[in-house]
C-alpha cells in the first residue's frame, strides 16, 4: 500500500507543467505586430506599458480600394492617453485616435495610400487591438 501511495504522490508532483497561458494568447507588454501587404495590426496586454512605435507599413492597395480600420481597447486601467495615427504618403492624417477609456471603433475611409502607423502609449494598462485592411 505505501508503494502504491509513493507512485500516487510522484505522479502528482510530476504532473504539474508550471503557470497557465497568457490570457488570449498575448504575452503581458510585449505586442504582437502583423505588417503585410493586405493587412496591419498591433495587438497589446499592457500593463504599465511605455511604448512609442513608428512602423512603415507594407500595405500595397489596389487603385480604387478603402482602407479600413478597427480598434478595439478592452480592460482599460490607465490614468494616461494613448494616441494612434495611421499617415498617408503625404504625411496626412487618415485616422487619428485617442485612447483615454474603452472604446470600439470602426471606421472606413477613401482610398489613400497608407504609410506609416505611429502608436505612443505611457503607462498604458489593458488589451489594445488595432487592425488596417483593404477592402
Amino acid at each position: 500500500m505505501k508503494k502504491w501511495l509513493l507512485v500516487v504522490v510522484i505522479w502528482n508532483l510530476s504532473a504539474c507543467v508550471g503557470p497557465p497561458g497568457p490570457d488570449q494568447g498575448l504575452v503581458e507588454n510585449l505586442p504582437v505586430i502583423i505588417n503585410t501587404n493586405s493587412a496591419f495590426s498591433f495587438l497589446v496586454r499592457g500593463d504599465n506599458y511605455t511604448f512609442e512605435e513608428n512602423i512603415d507599413l507594407s500595405l500595397n492597395l489596389p487603385d480604387g480600394k478603402t482602407v479600413a480600420s478597427t480598434l478595439i481597447v478592452t480592460e482599460f486601467k490607465s490614468t494616461d492617453t494613448t494616441f494612434i495615427q495611421l499617415v498617408d504618403v503625404d504625411g496626412l492624417k487618415i485616422y487619428d485616435y485617442m485612447v483615454n477609456a474603452n472604446m470600439t471603433r470602426v471606421d472606413q475611409t477613401a482610398s489613400l495610400k497608407p504609410k506609416k502607423a505611429i502608436l505612443q502609449g505611457n503607462k498604458f494598462s489593458g488589451i489594445l487591438e488595432w487592425v488596417v485592411t483593404a477592402n
